[in-house]
């Protein structure tokens, strides 16, 4: 196990760089520029965890659940930063921020599963683990119907 992460850290060595730098540098601007709001820190360590998912340095060995949560881990990504970070004093207050966070949540992920569809045969070629790759045409389409339901829902609420 140990001779492993060696083996991964000796492989992946400007990765590991160019990540830390990415790290440092948010880091500075967190502090140079007071952003005092939490959701910066939660956003630069999601871009992180994403980052390693993109290089499939994986934390679980399991390549569906690890499509699975690439996907998801876009969507989330994207509703912080275009949903919660730009604004300041954003807090969960009441339940019209909770639903337009949830709103913004479900169409970031349509917009994921709709380009992992789009990159699907490039994908099946590199043997990439994405929720297009995984399941079937019949339940992606399952799965983007409940999500238009919700997005309606969540929209004329």
């Amino acid at each position: 196990s140990k001779k492993n992460i060696l083996e991964i850290v000796r492989q992946n060595l400007i990765f590991i760089f160019l990540h830390l730098l990415f790290l440092g540098n948010c880091l500075f601007f967190f502090f140079r520029f007071h952003l005092i709001n939490s959701f910066f820190l939660i956003l630069v360590i999601l871009i992180s965890v994403y980052f390693s998912f993109s290089k499939r340095l994986y934390f679980i060995q399991n390549p569906i659940l690890n499509g699975f949560l690439k996907t998801i881990l876009l969507a989330t990504i994207w509703t912080i930063a275009t949903g919660i970070f730009p604004f300041y004093d954003f807090s969960f207050s009441n339940t019209t921020e909770l639903v337009c966070l949830l709103n913004r949540f479900v169409l970031m992920l349509m917009l994921s599963i709709l380009f992992d569809i789009r990159d699907r045969e490039s994908d099946l070629k590199t043997r990439r683990k994405t929720i297009a790759t995984i399941i079937t045409e019949r339940q992606l389409n399952q799965i983007l119907i409940g999500l238009v339901i919700i997005l309606l829902f969540t929209t004329l609420r």
